[in-house]
């Protein structure tokens, strides 16, 4: 979630349910120490920030302060999966397409999910910053509607809050 400074209200973190769904930032086919990286293959080493991390900060920023931009969430732990699921509420999820599982679950940093009601000035904001790609649009029925390549998943908020339950229970 993008924090607070002087001058910024940062946007909520959750889903409103009307704009349209882009994922901001390079992903680099990162997954931590992830099952999913046992499973497949790759490298947990630490990936590699952007190239110009302050350049990316800084336009997510302004992006987030825009009238039009609804909900914005970094992408970190867990990668898009996590991100998309910890934006969903009651009242409000996402309809979203991926090629592959890998796109879910890449947690390169300098990446974020920006829902909003005008995509292009993102783009254009993030032009020669960072690459911008739609996911989807926001729903107002609090259900995350995944497509994986032909695979289709879809789990409602209290489905989501349930699996994030037994983490917490299991942590604890």
């Amino acid at each position: 979630m993008i924090g607070t400074k002087a001058g910024f209200s940062a946007p909520p973190a959750a889903f409103a349910g009307e704009g349209t769904l882009l994922h901001v930032g390079a992903p680099g086919g990162a997954l931590g120490g992830s099952e999913y990286l046992a499973q497949v293959g790759g490298s947990d080493r630490f990936p590699d920030l952007p190239d110009d991390a302050p350049a990316v900060l800084e336009t997510l920023a302004t992006v987030a302060d825009a009238d039009a931009t609804l909900a914005v969430h970094d992408v970190s732990h867990g990668g898009l999966a996590v991100s998309l699921a910890e934006m969903v509420t009651g009242d409000a999820g996402a309809e979203v397409a991926v090629d592959d599982a890998l796109a879910l679950f890449d947690e390169t940093p300098g990446r974020a999910v920006v829902e909003t009601t005008d995509p292009d000035a993102v783009r254009a904001a993030f032009d020669g910053v960072a690459p911008v790609a739609e996911l989807g649009r926001a729903t107002e029925d609090g259900t995350l509607s995944l497509s994986v390549g032909d695979e289709e998943l879809t789990y409602d908020a209290g489905a989501i809050a349930d699996l994030r339950a037994v983490i917490e229970r299991e942590l604890d």
